[in-house]
């Protein structure tokens, strides 16, 4: 009777670790040129760009000096990761950017950009803005491409 229950309290535990290591995806490391402060935005299936590189099972997302980047990944992972920060000086250098101070209002989103209304299949995007929260206001989104 004993091991039945082991048994089947080992199923159950497998089940739900199983259950939740689905909902993973790899970690995002965005390179924000160093001293950007403003609305990042991430355009998902733009024909003619690159593809999202991986580096160490992590999306690479380098961002130009307006905050913005284009590729031709089809749309982002979804599920949970510890995503990671960095400005980026000219030479490379990467100073880590604390998300819970520095980053803010964090969304995917799509957008038919024809009738300017959300639907599914229209362009999908990572927005978020990047430094003080209290400033958010002083930086229009920009539109979706």
């Amino acid at each position: 009777m004993k091991n039945k229950f082991g048994l089947l309290i080992s199923l159950v535990v497998c089940a739900v670790l199983c259950a939740c290591s689905s909902n993973q995806r790899p970690t995002s490391v965005y390179l924000i040129p160093e001293g950007y402060e403003g609305w990042v935005q991430i355009a998902f299936g733009q024909k003619s760009e690159p593809e999202i590189p991986v580096e160490d099972s992590k999306e690479i997302f380098t961002l130009n000096e307006d905050g913005k980047l284009m590729t031709s990944t089809p749309e982002p992972s979804y599920g949970a990761a510890s995503d990671e920060f960095y400005y980026v000086d000219g030479e490379g250098k990467r100073t880590e950017i604390d998300p819970n101070q520095r980053i803010h209002f964090q969304t995917i989103g799509s957008k038919n950009t024809e009738s300017g209304e959300s639907r599914s299949g229209g362009t999908v995007v990572i927005d978020f803005f990047v430094g003080d929260k209290d400033r958010v206001d002083e930086y229009p989104k920009p539109p979706i491409p």
